[in-house]
This record gives C-alpha cells, sequence and structure tokens, in this order.
C-alpha cells in the first residue's frame, strides 16, 4: 500500500469495505480493472481475476472439445451436443442444460463455439465429464434462487433466437417456457401456451417474453391485474381473454 497514491489507497478500501476481502486481492482486481472499483467488483464475480481462476487440465478440455467437434466445421453442432449429453447422462431437453449453456454464454441453441466450450469450461473449473456430471445438481438449484432463475430467463430469450432475428418463433417459446416454468411453477402456462397458438401464431417479441416474467408472479390470481400498467398488448389480451371465458362472455 506504500507505493500507492491517495486515490489507489481509497479505491483499495472501498473494493475490500464492499467485498470484504484482503489488500492483495483488492489490488490484483483494481489493476486488472484500471483502477475502476465498479468494473474490479464485476471482475471479481465474474471470476475474472487471474488468481481466482481455478486450474484446470486445458488439454483435457481440448481433448473433450475434440470429441464433440463437428467433423466439417470448427463447431459442437447438434449431434455433438447429443454426445454430449449422452456422456452426462442428461436428456438433452433438460433445463439444466439451459442452465449449462448459460454459463458457458453460448450465443446459439445445439451449438458451442471452441471459446464458449473450452473457455467456458474452464471458468467453471470442470475439465472432465465426471467433475461436469458432479456440479449439474448445482446447477440445477440455481433456478430456485429467483436472481439467477431471472438472469437465465433472459438468457433464453436471446439462446432461443434464429441467427439474424430479434423474436423467438412461437413453438420454439413454447417449448422454452414449459422448460422454465416445469412443476407447476405457473399454473395458466398451457392456458397461455394455447392462447398464443390459437390467437396470435407469431414470432413472441423480447418485451413479452421479458414482462411475462412479471405476470406470472400474479399466478393464477388475475384479480391483482392492473390492465393501466405498462403491459404487453398480447398480455392485455390474454387477461381480457381469461375473464371473458370467467364470465361467459
Amino acid at each position: 500500500m506504500n507505493r500507492l497514491n491517495r486515490v489507489q489507497k481509497e479505491k483499495v478500501r472501498q473494493f475490500c469495505g464492499i467485498i470484504g476481502t484482503d489488500e492483495k486481492l483488492a489490488l490484483e482486481a483494481l489493476r486488472c480493472a484500471d483502477w475502476n472499483v465498479e468494473s474490479a467488483i464485476e471482475m471479481f464475480y465474474s471470476g475474472d481475476i487471474p488468481s481466482l481462476r481455478p486450474v484446470v487440465d486445458l488439454k483435457a478440455l481440448e481433448t473433450l472439445y475434440k470429441r464433440y467437434r463437428d467433423k466439417h466445421q470448427d463447431l459442437i453442432l447438434a449431434e455433438g451436443v447429443g454426445q454430449f449429453c449422452d456422456d452426462l447422462d442428461v436428456d438433452p431437453s433438460d433445463v439444466v442444460m439451459l442452465v449449462l449453456s448459460y454459463h458457458l454464454k453460448a450465443q446459439t441453441m445445439c451449438e458451442y463455439t471452441h471459446e464458449e466450450f473450452v473457455n467456458g469450461l474452464a471458468k467453471l473449473g470442470l475439465d472432465s465429464i465426471e467433475k461436469i456430471k458432479d456440479r449439474i445438481p448445482k446447477m440445477r438449484a440455481e433456478l430456485e434462487d429467483p436472481s439467477t432463475f431471472r438472469e437465465i430467463y433472459a438468457y433464453a430469450f436471446l439462446f432461443s433466437r434464429e441467427k439474424g432475428q430479434k423474436s423467438v418463433m412461437l413453438d420454439v417459446a413454447i417449448e422454452m417456457w414449459r422448460l422454465l416454468f416445469t412443476d407447476g411453477r405457473w399454473p395458466l402456462l398451457e392456458d397461455w401456451c394455447t392462447f398464443l397458438q390459437t390467437y396470435h401464431n407469431k414470432a413472441v417479441s423480447r418485451d413479452t417474453w421479458l414482462q411475462l416474467l412479471e405476470f406470472v408472479k400474479l399466478g393464477d390470481d388475475l384479480s391483482s391485474y392492473d390492465p393501466s400498467g405498462a403491459w404487453p398488448f398480447l398480455i392485455d389480451e390474454f387477461v381480457e381473454h381469461k375473464q371473458a371465458r370467467a364470465t361467459g362472455t
């Protein structure tokens, strides 16, 4: 600390106070972030600080990537993803694969780039099938945390889009909602899906996708729904449809 100027010393104190860590880690984080406290905190939580990165066998990860890589492209495509799931003893449609893809920052469904697969697993400290298998229960449990679920839900929209598209095809959106709102998490799920298939039958926008998560918090009791709120048109129409059916009009 002696060689730091007054401003730098104050930033070290700020970082330590917020994160609750020692000065050595604070110095490393702040230097990596060019002495920007907010960036240093973000790097800390994302695991981008060198000393916090888990030790992994990169050669083992490269071997794993080559096992699933397509024969003609430097990508893991649907067939490779299927084989990866078989090795993990996980169904490709299991929601835990969405959680894993979220951690790998995968941009496209049924596809992993070299960087996503190798670097993503390295950041997780996972360099073998056995280690990934052991982490699966923890990943599944992440869906029970409201904050993490919100992040994964938002990610699912980007993940589900076809390349170059701004919206998600309706059939894909429905399958993703069924995946995310499983086990009765939202009682009106099937009513919503049927409504869209019957009266909408178009791609789902990002606004509708994100706002639906707030709407889901109402459960199956729509009496507290405020029609003057800033809800997407589709959700307004769905509530009107439900209320009309309830009154027989």
